[in-house]
C-alpha cells in the first residue's frame, strides 16, 4: 500500500498522521508526506509607485520564506512518524497544496491520501479555501480526511 499524506505543520495535520497510524497497518506501507510552498502572485502593477524589479524581491523573498516553513514543516513530520515507529519519504513541493497533493499520488500511484481538515466556516472557507475539499472532490482514488474531535 501506498499512502500520501499532506502536511501543513498544523495540529490537524499532526492528528491526521496519528490516526491514520491507529486505523492502518503503516508499516506494511510505502508512506510520503508532502508540504507545499504556496506564496500567491504579487501583481507588479499593483505595487506601490509601480515598484517593477522591486516588486519581483518581494515575490522571491515570500517564496523563499515559504520555502523555509515548508522543510520546517517536513522536519517537524519526520519526526512525528519516527515517534510512531514509521518511516516516510518527505517530499517539498512549490504550488497550490491541494495541485500537489494530488500530483505526488498520481506520480507514486497512492492507493490512499490522508489530510487533516481545518474545519473553517463558509466565509473562511471561502476566502482560504479548502485542501482536504479539493483533495477529497478531486482525486482518483481513496482519501481520508481527518477532523480532529470535538471541543479542540
Amino acid at each position: 500500500m501506498i499512502i500520501v499524506f499532506g502536511v501543513d505543520g498544523s495540529i490537524q495535520s499532526r492528528h491526521a498522521i496519528r490516526e491514520a497510524a491507529r486505523l492502518l497497518p503503516l508499516k506494511q506501507a510505502r508512506l510520503f508526506a508532502v508540504a507545499v510552498a504556496s506564496v500567491p502572485p504579487i501583481p507588479v502593477d499593483v505595487m506601490p509607485g509601480g515598484m517593477g524589479s522591486a516588486g519581483i524581491s518581494v515575490q522571491t523573498a515570500l517564496l523563499e520564506q515559504a520555502e523555509k516553513a515548508s522543510l520546517r514543516v517536513l522536519a517537524e513530520a519526520r519526526g512525528l512518524f519516527l515517534e510512531l515507529g514509521l518511516e516516510a519519504t518527505t517530499v517539498e513541493r512549490l504550488g497550490s497544496p491541494a495541485e500537489e497533493v494530488l500530483a505526488l499520488a498520481h506520480e507514486v500511484q497512492a492507493d490512499l491520501i490522508v489530510v487533516g481538515a481545518h474545519s473553517y466556516g463558509p466565509l473562511e472557507r471561502f476566502w482560504r479555501g479548502s485542501v482536504s475539499d479539493q483533495v477529497a472532490h478531486r482525486a482518483p482514488g481513496a482519501v481520508l480526511v481527518v477532523h480532529l474531535p470535538a471541543g479542540c
